[in-house]
């Protein structure tokens, strides 16, 4: 066999023996697939009113992680009820329709981004996944205490 070949075989199994190495050591995590709501569809969301504050969640799944987000939004509207019903009507205006009811809500899904759903909830339901205690939730709920009985959380998931 040539020399040169001879080489290029060395190093392609030394490749092969350090990806395989490395793997080993780091665990596959970091190859399971994240699922996320297109940046596009919050961007449409998020148009619909003035959002008080945003977050994200990640969820592990089996073998895969969801990333979540989390908006409260104030549609200018004088209770939860209203703002609920602001929040519907502002979305489905923008394309979106219900893909059948929730456990507790009423589900939306896009007509533009494929598996992206979203659900518009009390404040009450922030305690239920512990979106309550996400920074970013946390500092708006305690600047505009004044304002909490007319906001709306809206749930989107991939």
């Amino acid at each position: 066999m040539l020399p040169g070949l001879q080489r290029m075989i060395a190093a392609i199994k030394w490749a092969a023996l350090t990806v395989c190495v490395s793997l080993t050591f780091t665990g596959c995590s970091r190859w399971e697939p994240v699922y996320e709501v297109a940046p596009d569809a919050v961007d449409d969301v998020r148009s619909i009113g003035e959002v008080v504050a945003h977050a994200t969640n990640e969820w592990d799944l089996d073998r895969a992680s969801q990333v979540n987000h989390v908006l409260l939004m104030d549609v200018g509207a004088a209770s939860y009820e209203d703002a609920r019903k602001t929040v519907l009507d502002r979305l489905r205006q923008r394309g979106w329709r219900g893909s059948g009811p929730g456990l507790a809500s009423e589900v939306l899904e896009s007509p533009h981004w494929e598996h992206v759903l979203l659900s518009v909830d009390p404040l009450e339901k922030l305690q239920d996944d512990g979106s309550d205690r996400l920074p970013a939730i946390v500092e708006a709920l305690e600047s505009r205490s004044e304002m909490l009985n007319r906001l709306a959380v809206v749930y989107m998931t991939p």
